[in-house]
């Protein structure tokens, strides 16, 4: 790939590993992100190169999926956990946003919304979301594609865009 670089201070989980491309591959395209629920390894304002080609469900690949409400995000694919498999069957399957929480920060919100409750509000749950189960059949018809790495059409400004 004569057009891709390693991306300078970008870690992700393994095994995935993101590139830096100047231009879209063939049978790509680019995505912008616009949440930050795949933070720290992927974050709002930047854009990610799709293979549109590749949308076979891999253990802990990093996706954008079609909702049926039209919107898209960007998730991780996993197996569901034991409780959803059923006995004999094919493994069922769970998607997610990278960004996950501890039980630390999940008790500390849930602390937070009970002190927030008695002012008559609400906060907003950022710790990640999961959606499933879902047959591999399934997860494959609503996945776009498998995310490449990111598109940076210029190397010498910041990978996000100003926001």
């Amino acid at each position: 790939m004569p057009n891709a670089v390693p991306a300078a201070g970008h870690r992700l989980p393994a095994p995935s590993s993101l590139i830096c491309y100047q231009t879209l591959p063939p049978g790509c395209i680019a995505f912008l992100v616009k949440d930050d629920y795949s933070a720290p390894y992927i974050r709002a304002g930047e854009w990610v190169v799709v293979d549109t080609t590749d949308r076979t469900a891999r253990v802990g690949d990093v996706y954008v999926i079609h909702w049926d409400s039209g919107g898209r995000n960007l998730c991780q694919a996993r197996h569901s956990s034991k409780m959803w498999q059923p006995d004999g069957k094919t493994p069922c399957w769970h998607v997610g946003s990278l960004k996950t929480s501890s039980k630390e920060e999940f008790d500390a919100w849930l602390k937070q919304t009970e002190e927030a409750r008695a002012h008559g509000a609400i906060p907003t749950w950022r710790g990640g979301w999961t959606e499933g189960p879902l047959n591999l059949d399934h997860l494959e018809s609503k996945l776009v594609g498998a995310v490449i790495g990111l598109y940076q059409p210029t190397f010498d400004s910041p990978l996000r865009i100003a926001g």
